[in-house]
């Protein structure tokens, strides 16, 4: 048993093959071409001068690595700033959206902003391998609408703007998918392959995509049994995409043994697993309904795509997004620690917009069609047309609000002063506000920000070990330069502000003080 494609319901009678038909097919791409050129231009409106709105501290990391990427090009040794006195390497996932920021920073200078606008022209993209995916189970309009409900969800309005991964990792999990409904339902080898390669650029870009591969394994065996899940073939699609990113991972683990610095992807840093901690805990699922409820589906999406299970006719396209909402959910249970956390990590939710864009597609055709059995004309169009306008209104709006976010003010000012006091060689300390253990368990403590504005190479100090002899230890890489937050000092030692008393003060701003060590 095969994915049976959904088609355009037969047109009849004489009027059926004339203009008005084709005016209406065109009129339906142009509908298209207006839901993603026009929310791409939305969202490349709301790109600002040298400002992140992404989530602040990811992304000047990711520009960070991009910038170090123009002295030095490698794209198996990515390099941030905080990782002196040595270069810099770091273990951490592929970073070929970097590598291609560079490319563009060779062209026009080192501007985060194209950065920005690179993800907006990749999740244009992502808007339409979506509506050739959807057109595999949709009609026209409904693929459409499905469309239009992808690119207006909040999650990935927020996360186009953002000088981060996401989109890259996102455009080759949907290549990933449609290329695999493509082999199920025509039967061919040669695009299940080319799903397993895009799912393998997906894991090396994001290594949390690899679910993926979990719900194209748990469809083949619905539809055709455990024997046609583990055959050859199956076999070569999980080859293709796993062993590059074995070989690539195993390359990035001894990265951080030799150099000590990590992204916490597979052997150190911070732990985004999760237990029975968090499983048995109510509190848990709330959040991950009220996240995605709020930022990925909406209200009115959460009604269109429930009546879109539950209405829409083929089997087949309900059995393939039930399975891809059960193994994302199996995924926010992996990665509990981080799934139920609006503030710090809302980007792991970015792929629930896929299924829930095809589900909302759907709720839209089961709707015209319950419509037209009931000979509901004039309440039809008010129903199917109206309800999705009004779900799209609704998410430009939670959209706008999202473009309204502002950066902390706090460490800009801090990096802009650093860069005017000290030499581009100089190496400074920096305090993290976070700690180095949070809540029990190791967590990434290396705040970029201030390193990232000035332009500056040097070392974190966690919020948890501010005593004189962390402090000493560091500057024994020469660093000439400390920046101590006012958030932090309530944690400090009272050895640490001792230290710090030896210091001579070269600046201070609102809520930091810069330290310049004596020669």
């Amino acid at each position: 048993m095969r994915l049976a494609p959904e088609t355009d319901p037969p047109a009849t009678g004489a009027a059926s093959t004339g203009p008005p038909v084709r005016v209406l097919w065109r009129l339906q791409y142009c509908v298209l071409a207006l839901a993603v050129v026009g929310f791409a231009l939305l969202q490349a409106f709301e790109v600002r001068a040298g400002q992140f709105l992404g989530s602040e501290w990811r992304e000047a990391d990711t520009a960070a690595i991009a910038r170090n990427f123009l002295s030095e090009p490698d794209l198996l040794y990515p390099r941030i700033d905080w990782g002196a006195p040595g270069p810099g390497y770091v273990e951490t996932e592929l970073q070929l959206y970097p590598f291609a920021v560079q490319l563009l920073y060779r062209l026009f200078g080192p501007d985060p902003r194209l950065g920005q606008l690179l993800s907006v022209l990749l999740t244009a993209c992502s808007s339409l391998v979506l509506y050739r995916l959807a057109r595999r189970f949709l009609p026209r309009w409904p693929a459409v609408l499905a469309v239009a409900a992808f690119a207006s969800s909040p999650v990935l309005f927020r996360f186009t703007l953002a000088f981060m991964p996401e989109a890259t990792a996102l455009l080759f999990y949907l290549l990933a998918a449609e290329r695999f409904v493509c082999h199920r339902q025509r039967g061919r080898t040669l695009p299940l392959l080319a799903a397993g390669l895009a799912l393998a650029v997906a894991i090396l870009v994001k290594p949390t995509t690899i679910h993926l591969g979990l719900w194209c394994g748990l469809v083949t065996w619905r539809q055709q049994g455990l024997r046609a899940a583990l055959a050859p073939r199956m076999l070569a699609f999980g080859a293709i995409a796993l062993v590059p990113c074995v070989l690539f991972f195993w390359h990035a683990a001894r990265l951080h043994t030799q150099y000590g610095n990590t992204f916490g992807v597979i052997s150190g840093g911070d732990s985004k697993w999760g237990g029975p901690t968090w499983w048995f805990d109510p509190h848990f699922y709330a959040e991950l309904a009220r996240i995605d409820l709020w930022q990925t589906f909406g209200v009115g999406g959460s009604v269109l795509a429930v009546l879109g299970l539950w209405l829409w006719r083929c089997d087949s396209f309900r059995a393939v997004v039930l399975i891809w909402f059960g193994v994302i959910f199996v995924y926010y249970l992996i990665i509990a620690r981080y799934a139920s956390n609006e503030t710090s990590a809302t980007h792991y939710h970015i792929f629930t917009a896929v299924p829930a864009a095809l589900a909302v597609g759907a709720g839209a055709a089961g709707l015209n069609d319950l419509c037209r059995q009931h000979g509901w004309s004039v309440q039809g169009v008010a129903l199917v047309v109206l309800l999705p306008v009004m779900l799209i209104v609704q998410q430009v709006r939670r959209d706008w609000l999202v473009g309204l976010l502002e950066e902390l003010p706090v460490f800009r000012a801090a990096g802009v002063e650093l860069a005017r006091l000290s030499a581009p060689e100089d190496l400074a300390i920096v305090t993290s506000t976070s700690s180095r253990i949070s809540r029990g368990v190791t967590d990434n403590f290396e705040d970029p920000r201030v390193l990232y504005y000035a332009w500056r190479h040097g070392r974190m100090l966690p919020a948890d070990e501010l005593r004189a002899e962390e402090l000493h230890r560091l500057l024994g890489i020469g660093a000439r330069w400390v920046v101590v937050f006012d958030e932090v000092l309530p944690q400090a030692q009272p050895d640490f502000l001792a230290a710090l008393a030896d210091l001579e003060v070269a600046a201070r701003g609102a809520d930091f003080t810069i330290y310049r060590v004596r020669a």
